[in-house]
């Protein structure tokens, strides 16, 4: 994956490399109904590929999306299953991640 970004409207979510897919409405990786207004990449498994996490607003509201990795550009949404779907933002317009555990041993 070489570029991800969000819309504000359809499809939400954009990623890919020489080609994008989408996760929208009717994306292959799931389902947003809605605008996507942040993303950042992390490696929330610790598998080596880079996950994508995004805010925006759903048909519930504002919400969180957890992408994982499959390789090859394929990207599975896993937010219910880590318990996400039940984090409600009220109006996200960014998300920034960091990795505060290797911060802190370096500062120590």
């Amino acid at each position: 994956m070489d570029l991800a970004f969000t819309h504000a409207g359809e499809p939400g979510i954009s990623y890919g490399e020489m080609w994008m897919e989408t996760f929208g409405a009717r994306g292959a990786a799931g389902h947003w109904l809605g605008e996507g207004w942040g993303i950042a990449a992390i490696d929330y498994d610790n598998d080596g590929w880079l996950d994508l996490v995004a805010v925006g607003a759903g048909a519930n509201g504002g919400e969180v999306r957890l992408l994982r990795n499959l390789a090859r550009e394929k990207f599975a949404d896993v937010t219910k299953e880590v318990g996400l779907d039940k984090v409600k933002l009220s109006e996200p317009r960014a998300i920034v991640a960091a990795d505060l555990r290797g911060m802190a041993k370096r500062i120590w």
